[in-house]
């Protein structure tokens, strides 16, 4: 879990809701941004892929803290910190 007296960003988790012109990216009922889906299907596409991205930013972060705590203290498990990247890049990828 990520520390929020360390970090200023909006504590996730991150979803995406998918419109026919746009993702939008929001936090409970915050919302954190909008990635335009114009009528092109590659251009929706990538937004659909920005989107998911950045949804996992939190995720990614967790994941890396979880690295580095790992490197230094060794009190976090492989496994744990395996399953954790496996989650942040599955959902980075729109697949979770």
């Amino acid at each position: 879990m990520i520390d929020e007296t360390k970090h200023l960003h909006t504590p996730g988790p991150w979803y995406v809701t998918e419109h026919a012109d746009r993702f939008d990216v929001h936090s409970g009922d915050r919302y954190i941004c909008e990635i335009p889906a114009r009528l092109t299907p590659d251009y929706k596409k990538r937004g659909r892929a920005d989107a998911y991205l950045i949804s996992a930013a939190p995720d990614l972060l967790e994941f890396a803290e979880m690295v580095l705590d790992w490197h230094t203290n060794k009190q976090i498990s492989l496994r744990d910190i395996a399953a954790a990247g496996r989650r942040a890049i599955d959902k980075a990828r729109g697949e979770s």
